[in-house]
């Protein structure tokens, strides 16, 4: 990866918690060093031998060719925006305890995704926002 070529960040579009969580880390991405994209419409995970599977249950991030998942790509996600880097110590701490992963991990549980992946869109104006970032 070059300097320019960003980390990719694939979030569950069928999720609006994961909506809210890409616009924020899109907004905070002022250096454009995270490409944030829905797994349900932009497979090219697949390249990364990633399942779909995978992306259901936990975030991911792919950078330089390697996959980063749930807490640890959070972790990732700090470490590329400078906005985030103030709580990158505490990440850290929070990742070495084991408190960090198991939270994503109640945090990534609770989540509301619709099964069909577009009955989260019932409140939305537009079918097809449902999947935008």
């Amino acid at each position: 990866m070059t300097a320019l070529e960003p980390a990719t960040l694939y979030l569950d579009g069928g999720c609006g918690t994961c909506r809210r969580t890409g616009r924020l880390l899109r907004a905070l991405d002022r250096s454009r060093r995270l490409r944030i994209t829905s797994f349900r419409t932009d497979d090219s995970f697949r390249l990364s031998g990633l399942a779909s599977a995978d992306l259901e249950r936990e975030v991911h991030l792919v950078r330089d060719g390697r996959a980063f998942r749930g807490y640890e790509a959070v972790f990732q996600v700090a470490l590329s925006l400078v906005p985030l880097w103030p709580a990158v110590p505490v990440l850290w701490l929070l990742g070495v305890s084991g408190i960090g992963p198991w939270l994503y991990g109640r945090v990534a549980d609770g989540r509301k995704v619709a099964e069909d992946g577009w009955q989260c869109c019932a409140s939305d104006r537009a079918a097809h926002a449902c999947w935008h970032l």
